[in-house]
């Protein structure tokens, strides 16, 4: 899939998926993880986007709870990106 994925953090965890094919798109399974030792609540989410206009975006987003550093992947559609953060207690912040 023609798909771009951007990392944000702040109350939880978000990403921004954009279709940057000419196609819209159906049904495009999606996830976020984070690694961190100390994560209570959020370590996984996964769903689905039923549907993704050429062009449009989404943002999904995890609660967490947990203190300290994380690894956050973030899967959508076949394309995966990557990045880091610090959890303190529900916000994520430093995200890149």
């Amino acid at each position: 899939y023609p798909i771009e994925i951007t990392i944000k953090g702040g109350l939880g965890v978000s990403a921004v998926i954009t279709n940057t094919g000419t196609a819209d798109l159906t049904n495009v399974d999606w996830s976020i993880e984070l690694d961190g030792k100390l994560i209570f609540v959020g370590k996984t989410k996964s769903d689905t986007i039923a549907s993704l206009a050429a062009g449009a975006s989404v943002t999904v987003k995890d609660f967490v709870v947990g203190f300290g550093k994380t690894g956050i992947a973030v899967e959508a559609g076949g394309t995966s990106v990557t990045g880091s953060g610090t959890v303190l207690l529900f916000f994520v912040i430093g995200v890149s």
